[in-house]
């Protein structure tokens, strides 16, 4: 029985119901983790907190304050927004030279015992 349902945002649609696709639990926590990502906060309509915003950073100055400060961030909006997850580790690695981020999330989606990991990259375009 699934825990955890969302939409796929593919929006591939099945050929017999004419219905959208639906994804269940890693593949949606994760999916839900990516959306939560690149949300910036004041993006959604009466939740205004909802958000990382990790586009913005990646113009920052990613020293280990930075760095402690947006673990937190995604660490407590995971907490407040997505209760099927929980979050074991966040690693962010920052490369000065080519200008790009990557966050890597270890988490336990809720009754399941698999260790689960997402990664996400972003890139300056030159």
């Amino acid at each position: 029985m699934p825990v955890y349902i969302d939409l796929d945002l593919n929006f591939n649609v099945n050929p017999y119901t004419q219905d959208e696709f639906l994804i269940t639990d890693v593949a949606a926590a994760k999916v839900a983790l990516k959306n939560l990502l690149m949300t910036s906060q004041g993006e959604v309509l009466y939740t205004p907190e909802y958000g990382v915003g990790i586009n913005q950073t990646l113009f920052e100055l990613l020293n280990p304050v930075y760095i402690s400060y947006l673990k937190r961030l995604i660490n407590n909006q995971v907490t407040n927004y997505i209760p099927e997850i929980k979050i074991i580790d966040i690693q962010v690695v920052s490369s000065l030279n080519s200008n790009s981020i990557s966050i890597i999330i270890n988490f336990y989606v809720n009754l399941n015992a698999e260790l689960q990991t997402f990664t996400y990259s972003l890139d300056r375009v030159s």
